[in-house]
Parts: C-alpha cells; sequence; structure tokens
C-alpha cells in the first residue's frame, strides 16, 4: 500500500520544537526509495 506523506513546516512547528524539523526530514527522506521521473510522470498520469 502506497502512503503519501505532507509535511506543512508551519503546522510542524506550531506542535513540535523547530530544530526537529530538519531532523525528522531527514529521517522521512531516509525511508523513502528513490525514483526516477519516469516513474513519477507515470504515477501521476495513470
Amino acid at each position: 500500500m502506497d502512503k503519501k506523506w505532507i509535511v506543512f513546516p508551519h503546522t510542524h512547528h506550531k506542535v513540535c520544537d523547530e530544530s526537529s524539523l530538519k531532523n525528522g526530514l531527514r529521517a522521512m527522506f531516509e525511508v523513502v526509495e528513490p525514483i526516477e521521473e519516469q516513474q513519477l510522470v507515470a504515477k501521476i498520469t495513470d
């Protein structure tokens, strides 16, 4: 199952320590598999 995450920095800042935003984004980035532009276009247009 595909999961989509949307991160709004303004909202994150309201509920978390400002210094944790960068670490949180890096942590999420590390668990996402790379995707080529062609694969992305195929997912968007399907």
